[in-house]
């Protein structure tokens, strides 16, 4: 049985490498945490509270789970 050595992989939703790095996830999940950041947050001040919650469950919970 040979086990082939691969350069990185994605093991439970995270992208590590034959380092067991995190750096290319971490680098593909800041602008998509960013982008739901300025969507949750220019909404903060322009309308009630029930704008931002629907935008933080639509947008950013599905990133972070």
């Amino acid at each position: 049985m040979f086990i082939e050595e691969t350069m990185k992989t994605i093991l439970f939703g995270l992208q590590i490498d034959n380092h067991i790095n995190l750096k290319n996830h971490t680098e593909q999940m800041i602008p998509k945490i960013n982008a739901a950041r300025y969507a949750v947050g220019s909404t903060v001040h322009i309308s009630n509270i029930n704008t931002p919650k629907s935008f933080y469950c639509a947008y950013f919970h599905p990133i972070i789970k």
